[in-house]
């Protein structure tokens, strides 16, 4: 499954805890209102809200005022929420920049498979300039036929060197203009934007509590080393993350022993 920035923050969000789910009675452009709330004035103030159906499904926002009627305020809207809308909302604690930079500062040390296949052969050329950014090649293809389709075929006879691709003299390419597939590893890039897509190579619950980790880290920073539950929280959260990095780890070598042959 293909998680977004939304869906993360909100999976990050239940993990630190405080969330409350509902269903809106009525609404605007500028606020959704659930009169079933209880909760006094500003309660959630600062905190988020995640929009779960309706014509703003996927959309996060920061709450800018809630009343005690259970009007929850955000910045304008181009659709209204309406009636029958489902949302969740988090607690200021954890506002929605911080719930997005932990879930960035976890993503850092990710590194995902991706494709380039912008290098075409030259005929008895061994040595290949690798394109920006590629690099910690995994697999090369050769393709069979100049246009699609392709009909990729593995090539064994490669190695990775000073930022170029080079292949044995016995195995290189000896015609041109076929295109050259290569799979590497790549740094996740940064996700900003609510529906921004978190690779299917990511393990969403390795990713939850490795972003709670960074969550706690950065709380107990602003509030200093003497409070106890979240340090208790922060390590607990550490302990979740190991366990999901080994279960991660066991599946990525398998992946890379079954489908990845190194040249």
């Amino acid at each position: 499954m293909t998680y977004t920035l939304s869906q993360a923050m909100l999976y990050l969000a239940k993990t630190l805890g405080g969330v409350e789910e509902g269903v809106a009675t009525g609404g605007s452009t500028s606020y959704l209102i659930d009169t079933n709330r209880r909760e006094q004035a500003e309660y959630w103030a600062g905190g988020t809200l995640f929009c779960l159906s309706g014509s703003n499904a996927g959309s996060v926002d920061i709450v800018r005022q809630y009343d005690e009627a259970g009007k929850i305020y955000v910045d304008t809207k181009t659709s209204a929420f309406t009636a029958g809308n489902r949302y969740a909302l988090a607690p200021p604690k954890f506002p929605k920049h911080k719930l997005r930079m932990a879930i960035n500062n976890a993503l850092i040390s990710v590194r995902v498979l991706s494709v380039d296949d912008t290098l075409t052969t030259e005929a008895d050329k061994e040595v290949y300039t690798l394109p920006a950014g590629v690099k910690n090649i995994l697999r090369v293809e050769i393709a069979s036929n100049i246009s699609e389709p392709y009909y990729y075929r593995m090539n064994y006879g490669w190695y990775e060197i000073d930022g170029n691709l080079c292949f044995r003299a016995d195995v290189m390419p000896r015609t041109d203009g076929y295109p050259i597939k290569i799979t590497y590893l790549s740094p996740h890039s940064e996700v900003i934007n609510d529906d921004d897509k978190i690779s299917d190579g990511v393990n969403i619950d390795w990713l939850r509590w490795s972003s709670a980790v960074w969550a706690y880290r950065d709380l107990i920073s602003e509030e200093g080393k003497d409070n106890q539950a979240d340090i208790e929280l922060m390590n607990e959260a550490i302990k979740q993350e190991m366990i999901e990095r080994e279960r991660m780890q066991g599946s990525w070598n398998n992946f890379i022993t079954k489908t990845c042959v190194l040249g």
